[in-house]
């Protein structure tokens, strides 16, 4: 999945990726699944679009996602789990995935995920 610009919604997470390749059968359709922390990921979603918008999410709290494609040849393989935060600002990067180490008295590196 790959982010792109949208207008901010509280309680929200918009997930957007790129169609794969055809490979010789057309997609039929997109399915989105979701975990909230117990490890095992639910059908939310299935549709030709390639975006979703999960909506009435708690603020703040984090949402972990996998997506796959399906044509006439069945299944594609699920994509890697990618996280979201509901609501939370595209561009803003929350203190629990910045690391800041100290390379001397004056130089700082500064990392995110």
């Amino acid at each position: 999945m790959r982010q792109k610009s949208y207008d901010y919604v509280k309680g929200t997470i918009k997930l957007l990726w790129s169609a794969p390749a055809i490979n010789g059968s057309p997609i039929k359709n997109y399915t989105v699944l979701r975990d909230v922390g117990s490890g095992i990921f639910y059908p939310l979603w299935s549709g030709a679009e390639t975006s979703f918008i999960d909506t009435n999410l708690v603020e703040g709290k984090s949402y972990n996602y996998k997506i796959y494609a399906s044509n006439a040849a069945g299944d594609g393989p699920v994509s890697q789990p990618k996280v979201g935060y509901a609501g939370e600002i595209p561009g803003i990067i929350r203190q629990d995935q910045l690391y800041i180490t100290k390379r001397s008295l004056t130089e700082l590196s500064i990392a995110y995920d």
